[in-house]
């Protein structure tokens, strides 16, 4: 090897060395900021929207001026992104807004860390409301899902009061919406027990036979059941609809607008909502501090003024004025009405997939499978049918039973049909054995 190779080479050894130390240095350094950053820094998930414009000035830039800890904001809380992140280990939300039912299923599930209760102080934990303080999470919020309707069709009172009075359609006319029981929506069946003459306190168990066999009752009337907990507002704008069941904040907002819309909270079904960490969220800590800041009596009190969701604080009443609380579903007087969130009472005696087939549209006959796309939102008259996926166990728009419902083909399946020439290996809906566009018989087996 020449002399001016040697020299302008380096060793093998010598290049490790030099390359450990400036990792070493570059480590030391970037760590720190890393490390810096990762301390001023939580991520949060709502739901978006203009409540999320709500919680930001209730609550996020409150907190990042109070504490200098930067808030990273995100939509829309998702359960099953949730569980695939915790068990990735890839955990990218540190704190997230949860109904009911994400506590229940995630925490028993260990998915959810423990929430850090001597964070918040003995006054905010004693002032919590009953249920608020979870092992898994804390609660922020009540809502409350009750008779929406428009104030102008019933003027002056003449409203429905009662879920009984809702089913009573001869004194109270109109097309009404209700809700079909999917994307974690569960079905209107205690409204059903109470417009039959159930009383409140013998609610649970379900009686699913007689809450169905009162559904069905006002099932001709029911022109939409909703599944986006955004459509019932937009149906009494339209006025597609005059009376629906709906959550009271989601009326607030456009009859702050001057819309003709209101809500009576008599027989309302009360609901809390739960902060929640996910388990392994990078910056734990930092969660604990957001969540404890968000649950002050002065904070909660902040976003119940602007928006019409009932905190959970007990001391923050001090901070509302009393014309404002009567509108609060966490009101004294409210209170007294139903919880809806009882799933363990709710959960169903035995499997009922019968139960969920018997309501369907009272104004539109699809084809068996199918559901209305997204796109049709609104426009109660055009269609645009698409194969059903994902429809939850207590949808409404099951309209068949389970042993005649149209099921989809395995690959296996769908290739031999086709091979045979039947209709069956389209896999789409309304092109059966024998039906329209199916071939012809020629023998015991279509070809």
């Amino acid at each position: 090897m020449s002399a001016g190779k040697v020299g302008g080479e380096i060793s093998r050894q010598k290049f490790l060395t030099v390359s450990a130390a400036a990792a070493a240095v570059a480590g030391g350094v970037f760590g720190d900021r890393a490390s810096g950053q990762d301390r001023n820094v939580v991520t949060f998930i709502g739901w978006g929207g203009t409540f999320q414009d709500y919680l930001r000035e209730a609550y996020v830039k409150p907190f990042e001026k109070e504490t200098g800890i930067r808030v990273l904001e995100t939509t829309v809380p998702s359960l099953p992104k949730l569980k695939m992140m915790v068990e990735a280990k890839n955990v990218e939300v540190d704190v997230a807004d949860g109904q009911g039912f994400v506590l229940t299923e995630l925490g028993k599930r260990g998915y959810l860390e423990e929430i850090d209760y001597d964070a918040m102080g003995r006054d905010v934990v004693s002032n919590l409301s009953e249920g608020a303080a979870k092992k898994y999470g804390a609660g922020n919020y009540f809502g409350a899902e009750c008779i929406g309707y428009r104030s102008d069709v019933f003027a002056g009172g003449t409203h429905p009061r009662t879920w009984a009075e809702f089913w009573d359609v001869t004194t109270f006319p109109g097309r009404r919406a209700m809700s079909g029981g999917e994307r974690g929506i569960r079905p209107n069946l205690e409204f059903a027990l109470l417009a039959d003459g159930v009383p409140i306190d013998k609610l649970y168990p379900i009686d699913e036979e007689r809450a169905w066999k009162s559904l069905k009752r006002i099932k001709p009337h029911v022109a939409r059941w909703w599944t986006d907990s955004g459509l019932p507002a937009q149906l009494l704008v339209t006025k597609e609809v005059v009376l629906t069941t709906t959550y009271n904040s989601r009326l607030d907002a456009i009859k702050n607008q001057g819309q003709p819309v209101d809500v009576e909270l008599k027989q309302a079904g009360n609901r809390m909502n739960y902060w929640v960490v996910p388990k392994g969220a990078v910056h734990r800590e930092n969660a604990m501090r957001p969540i404890a800041f968000m649950m002050r009596p002065e904070r909660q009190a902040h976003l119940s003024n602007a928006h019409s969701v009932g905190p959970t604080n007990r001391a923050a009443v001090n901070y509302i004025p009393s014309e404002r609380l009567r509108d609060l579903p966490s009101s004294p007087e409210n209170l007294m009405m139903l919880s809806l969130r009882r799933p363990a009472l709710m959960r169903p005696r035995r499997r009922t997939a019968h139960a969920t087939c018997r309501l369907g549209h009272a104004d539109e006959r699809r084809p068996a499978g199918t559901i209305r796309s997204r796109s049709t939102i609104g426009a109660s008259t055009s269609r645009n049918e698409q194969p059903r996926t994902g429809m939850s166990r207590w949808h409404p728009d099951r309209i068949i039973s389970p042993s005649r419902r149209a099921r989809r083909p395995t690959p296996a399946a769908a290739a031999s049909a086709r091979r045979r020439g039947s209709a069956l290996g389209a896999g789409r809906p309304g092109r059966r054995r024998g039906g329209a566009g199916a071939p012809p018989r020629t023998g015991g087996r279509p070809r």
